[in-house]
C-alpha cells in the first residue's frame, strides 16, 4: 500500500528516465526530441559525434594497450 499522499502512478520524470537508461547512445542521439534540445543548447550533432568517436578510440587503443602482455 503507497505511503500516505504517495501515488501508485509513477511520475513523468520516472517514466523518461526509465526510458532514456533502456536506450543506446544511438538510439538517443537520433532522438528528435534530443535533437532540438541539442540545437538549442548550441551543440553541434557531429561535433559530439566526433568527439565520441575520438573517446572510444582512445578507449579502445587504452584497453589494448592493457591486454598486451609485457
Amino acid at each position: 500500500m503507497p505511503a500516505l499522499g504517495k501515488s501508485v502512478v509513477p511520475c513523468e520524470r520516472d517514466v523518461i528516465n526509465i526510458g532514456i537508461t533502456q536506450r543506446s547512445l544511438a538510439e538517443l542521439m537520433a532522438d528528435p526530441l534530443i535533437g532540438l534540445v541539442m540545437k538549442s543548447d548550441g551543440i553541434d550533432r557531429r561535433d559530439l559525434e566526433l568527439l565520441l568517436e575520438r573517446v572510444a578510440r582512445k578507449r579502445a587503443g587504452a584497453i589494448a594497450r592493457q591486454a598486451v602482455p609485457t
